[in-house]
């Protein structure tokens, strides 16, 4: 454990023999840079009152240790070795110290990554650290599961900073004597830290830590081993190619012109490198010396890689070739030129090959500086597919998966995309905000590792790709709780019940208990407890429900037999009866075309089926002695007076317009009525003979004025003649409008009054 103490500040106590001896006197070299620069002591006093300064004194008890296990089986050696261990040796362990310490300031300086809301913690240099250790070496057969031999030590160091920093990096550090523990899990054997991750390599999420390399110079390629043995290679940007084993750097060689890139022979134990030369340098590994290198007619290359079925090495150059050379003979057997197929948009420069991976035996796909993705089949000089990323940046890196031979990964600096080989066709692609650098697949899983410029590695785990690895098989876990359906808001299993709810079924000293779930103004309850509990309360709820279902179907037999009529719900029925109202209204106002037809919405409530709960559920019914119905009952009254001024309105224009139709029916009817009293009379007369007149004998004048009167005056004059004129003579005497008038007086005065209204005195000709 970690225990970082907040100190006094270094004007208040100059002079602390240990921070003097580390880094000298803090207010006599303030003191003396001051008056070198020429500034007056009122001014020097405002500056060291600034920035007074703070110590950080940080200490750690802890065990440091040789793993045994990774020594030989043979006893006889194993025990030598531990017998040196036990030996007093006090520099070996202090080394040893130094190394752990060192894998810890890495954690404090990328602390960020580790704890979120922290900031750095970094220490100070090797040379200001004190270590001591306690004791003699011991022998631990199960020290962390490993059998080991171990020393006591205790180290601590002092931090010279600004007053500020501490509580910036920890707000408990921001006063003095504050303390602060930092918990760190460290291997026992730091030597195990740097390649490893196996049981000695294990942090606080127990993943495996990154490696921590104290690499003097930026590396620009590497690659692994895979043998018995397995070791690293390092190709560093000064030209030096670094070897790593279990504990270390093992050999370090240096080639005659910068590398590019590297590939290794597993049958030979060759290391062929490329580079910013035409030449191929060969480095074997088992004689530890440069064999004749390989000559090409080509300025450089980018990219290497042996083909895994028949060792055929294959080289892209900067100019867009790739060639092949077979490592047996030790010469070129063909080219193909890429830059052909590949769309340049950078200018005048060609595109060049920057990246190789073989799948087999005969296909391999070739990345292009431009952008673009080539597959070759190697008997063949044209791709059969060439995929293009579209950003015109150069390929970092291609791989097949080894489950689905199918898919291809690629990455650029802006992307990575997963796509069919056959098709072209994207499964997925990732693109984050950092730049990316390199890419790394999981053999036969579907995890994926991006490098990048951030302190972090991106993870991304895709199921369809393949299943998670061994060491992480959680990850199949969580993926099918992501693919089962999310669970609804609303609880489907349970009932919702307010407070009188539950004292109508006699439920609530559930209230408290686990059965009841306390949710906004009421309680969740079980779906099966409900109803169980309505069972008990209402016995008869099941008759009652059975009774009305049998309802509604006789309701539905007699709806069809009957002639369909308008039917207000039973349901919020005086708001049926209003928009019934309003839509008949509507409807009158629409046909005399004394208004403009109102939105249609208001019309299609009761035919809209959004809305049809609304006059069919009774628990839809609305409350008129509800609180809220209570508090918008003013404005609804406003609402209501003007619809009933508007109602009296069109009453009284209603009512005008029924005295006009009243009066039409009343001369209507008095007009068929005295044509009946007429019809009567006329049948009561006796028959009386008459004598025709011929046609022709009548003149212009009288046929005027037979056309001028009706059927029924023409036959009653034609009567009067036959009786006032015995001679038989043809005159007819017209009568004038006064004497039609006084007739229908007369008559008028015989017919009772109809019963819708009073009789009207004008006459109305027929």
């Amino acid at each position: 454990m970690w225990q970082l103490t907040a100190g006094d500040q270094c004007k208040l106590h100059p002079g602390k023999c240990r921070l003097k001896r580390l880094h000298g006197d803090v207010n006599r070299d303030q003191q003396s840079r001051l008056n070198s620069l020429g500034i007056n002591s009122k001014i020097q006093a405002v500056a060291q009152a600034e920035d007074p300064g703070a110590i950080v004194h940080v200490t750690m008890d802890s065990i440091v240790s040789v793993n045994l296990d990774e020594f030989s089986n043979d006893q006889n050696s194993l025990n030598l070795i531990i017998n040196e261990l036990l030996k007093p040796n006090p520099q070996f362990w202090i080394e040893r110290t130094m190394k752990q310490v060192s894998m810890a300031s890495y954690r404090l300086v990328y602390r960020p990554s580790f704890i979120e809301g922290k900031y750095q913690l970094p220490l100070t240099q090797p040379e200001h650290w004190n270590i001591v250790v306690h004791g003699s070496p011991r022998r631990d057969h199960s020290l962390n599961g490993h059998d080991s031999v171990y020393m006591h030590y205790s180290w601590s160091t002092h931090m010279l900073t600004d007053y500020k920093s501490p509580s910036i990096s920890e707000p408990q550090l921001g006063m003095i004597d504050g303390q602060w523990v930092e918990p760190i899990i460290l291997p026992t054997d730091p030597y195990n830290l740097m390649q490893r991750t196996g049981y000695a390599c294990i942090d606080e999420a127990d993943y495996p830590i990154p490696s921590a390399h104290p690499e003097r110079t930026e590396w620009v390629y590497d690659d692994t081993c895979e043998a018995e043995d397995p070791f690293i290679v390092f190709m560093h940007a000064n030209r030096y190619i670094e070897f790593h084993s279990q504990v270390g750097n093992y050999y370090t060689i240096r080639t005659p012109k910068q590398g590019r890139a590297f590939d290794y022979r597993y049958s030979s134990c060759d290391l062929y490198c490329v580079g910013a030369t035409n030449e191929i340098y060969r480095f074997n590994l088992e004689q530890g010396q440069y064999l004749e290198p390989l000559q090409s007619k080509l300025t450089g290359f980018n990219a290497c890689e042996f083909n895994p079925e028949h060792e055929l090495f294959a080289c892209g150059s900067v100019e867009g070739h790739l060639e092949c050379y077979d490592p047996r003979i030790r010469s070129f057997v063909g080219q193909i030129d890429c830059a052909v197929y590949a769309n340049s948009n950078s200018g005048s420069s060609l595109p060049a090959v920057s990246c190789i991976k073989f799948k087999d035996a005969l296909n391999v796909s070739v990345g292009m500086t431009t952008g673009q993705i080539l597959l070759f089949d190697i008997r063949s000089n044209k791709p059969y597919f060439i995929k293009d990323h579209n950003y015109n940046l150069p390929i970092k890196r291609i791989d097949f998966h080894t489950q689905n031979d199918d898919y291809i990964l690629s990455i650029d600096k802006k992307i990575c995309k997963i796509w069919n080989r056959h098709t072209g066709k994207n499964l997925t692609s990732i693109e984050p905000d950092t730049p990316l650098n390199d890419m790394l697949n999981i053999p036969g899983s579907g995890l994926i590792c991006l490098t990048n410029d951030s302190p972090k590695i991106f993870v991304y785990y895709i199921p369809t790709l393949g299943n998670a690895p061994k060491w992480c098989t959680f990850l199949d876990n969580i993926t099918e709780e992501l693919e089962e359906k999310p669970a609804d808001t609303v609880y489907d299993d349970y009932k919702f019940l307010t407070l009188k709810e539950l004292d109508t079924l006699g439920l609530s000293h559930l209230i408290g208990s686990d059965l009841l779930r306390a949710y906004m103004h009421g309680y969740f309850m079980d779906i099966r407890l409900y109803n169980q509990a309505k069972t008990v309360a209402e016995p008869f709820a099941f008759a009652e429900y059975r009774k009305k279902k049998l309802r509604e179907k006789i309701d539905l037999k007699r709806e069809k037999s009957r002639v369909p009529m308008p039917i207000v719900p039973t349901v919020n029925k005086d708001l049926a009866e209003k928009l019934l109202y309003d839509e008949n209204e509507l409807s009158v106002k629409k046909k005399k075309k004394q208004k403009p037809l109102e939105d249609k919405e208001t019309l299609s409530i009761l035919k809209d089926t959004r809305f049809q709960s609304l006059f069919t559920n009774p628990d839809m019914q609305i409350d008129v002695n509800h609180e809220n119905f209570k508090n918008i009952a003013p404005l609804v009254s406003r609402l209501n007076k003007q619809n009933l001024i508007e109602d009296e309105q069109i009453t009284t224009e209603n009512a005008e317009e029924e005295r006009e139709d009243v009066d039409d029916d009343d001369d209507l009817m008095n007009e068929i009525l005295s044509s009946e009293e007429e019809e009567e009379q006329e049948k009561q007369k006796p028959n009386r003979k008459t004598k025709l007149v011929p046609i022709d004998a009548i003149n212009d004048d009288d046929q005027e004025t037979l056309r001028s009167l009706s059927f029924r005056e023409r036959t009653k004059r034609a009567m009067d003649s036959s009786s006032s004129y015995s001679n038989h003579q043809n005159q007819l005497i017209p009568t004038n409008k006064d004497s039609r008038k006084q007739t229908n007086d007369d008559h008028r005065k015989n017919v009772r009054r109809a019963p819708r209204g009073r009789m009207n005195s004008r006459p109305k000709e027929a």
